[in-house]
């Protein structure tokens, strides 16, 4: 068994794996880690809904992840974190466009910003990065079962060294 770090790439890790017929979901992925995770699922064979907070933002990199990847299936959906009633409305869009989901990518992230609040009143950045995923991850537990070995992988920073939760 192959054995990956810090330092290991998409490529090394997605070697010789064929995702055709997998459908897999990434938040945040119109750029940075999200967007290469995209990339490399569909050039893999993955089938990739990707997720992001504008029509704008997620337009520019569908045009982008099909240029790097000709052929490939890519689609994508407005989610917004920080208001859980879009992101119950966008769970919903999703498992009419994805009733199967074998992998769901929890990327989308904020990090560093002013003192302000989700639609609900909680602080900003953890009502987005915790509150909104949890709840994004609850409501596709039934597309997560129609699949045969579903996994949800979220990532995270190691901003919980510096700061407690309070």
């Amino acid at each position: 068994m192959a054995k990956f770090n810090a330092t290991s790439t998409t490529a090394e890790v997605l070697q010789g794996k064929n995702l055709t017929g997998q459908t897999v979901v990434v938040t945040g992925a119109t750029s940075g880690i999200g967007f290469e995770a995209a990339r490399s699922l569909a050039a893999a064979g993955a089938d990739v809904i990707i997720t992001g907070r504008s029509k704008a933002k997620y337009t520019t990199a569908l045009e982008a992840l099909q240029t790097a990847v000709p052929g490939a299936r890519f689609d994508a959906i407005e989610l917004e974190l920080s208001d859980l009633s879009q992101v119950r409305t966008a769970a919903a869009h999703l498992q009419t466009k994805a009733p199967r989901i074998d992998r769901l990518i929890n990327n989308a992230g904020i990090m560093a910003c002013p003192l302000s609040r989700t639609a609900e009143g909680c602080e900003l950045q953890f009502g987005t990065n915790h509150i909104g995923h949890f709840l994004w991850t609850c409501l596709l537990v039934p597309a997560l079962r129609q699949s045969t070995a579903p996994r949800v992988v979220n990532l995270s920073s190691a901003g919980h060294k510096y700061a407690p939760v309070n």
